[in-house]
């Protein structure tokens, strides 16, 4: 059987023949090597329009917050719960950046950072409208979890490449995201 070595360098893939088999060449080009498997632009994150009740409610809850605090005589927390309040509100109205996506021969490339597949654990795609997207799980314990959202691409064709590099495995998606989806953030 012959071993494959490939050149990142010149992006081409060579096979070495087993003395057996071998006649005048010793090393044979196979084909060469795309730089990417695939590409696709989707948005950072699932974004929601926010309406005028979205806010109030939101408001609402800040002036409430801060006025138990207030009660409490506990400033600082009066002061974090409006700081917060505002933060929310600034991030809920922020458009999510498109960012690029690809799949190439050593790792995932997201929006110019690579994650290669030495480092990743396993990937699950989440397919549960309005969410779609695929789940990296790192080896890293800082960040073990890589959500990319898939927007326009086609899962079955990305779950077809990545089980070339990666094995699959169901991930249940975060407690955190199912909270922010229902409060539409």
């Amino acid at each position: 059987m012959p071993q494959h070595i490939v050149d990142l360098k010149n992006k081409k893939r060579y096979f070495i023949v087993p003395q057996s088999h071998q006649k005048d060449e010793i090393i044979r080009q196979e084909k060469e090597i795309p730089s990417y498997y695939l590409s696709w632009e989707a948005p950072e994150y699932l974004h929601f329009e926010k309406g005028r009740n979205w806010t109030l409610t939101l408001f609402a809850a800040g002036a409430a917050l801060a006025v138990i605090f207030f009660a409490m005589n506990n400033y600082s927390g009066m002061v974090v719960a409006l700081l917060g309040t505002f933060v929310v509100y600034l991030l809920g109205h922020r458009a999510p950046r498109y960012m690029e996506h690809k799949i190439t021969p050593l790792g995932i490339e997201l929006d110019g950072r690579l994650f290669l597949f030495d480092e990743l654990q396993s990937f699950w795609i989440l397919y549960h409208p309005p969410v779609k997207e695929l789940i990296l799980r790192s080896k890293k314990t800082v960040m073990p979890l890589i959500h990319l959202q898939l927007y326009s691409a086609d899962p079955n064709r990305i779950r077809e490449i990545l089980l070339d590099f990666l094995p699959e495995k169901e991930e249940e998606e975060p407690l955190s995201h199912i909270i922010a989806h229902l409060l539409k953030f």
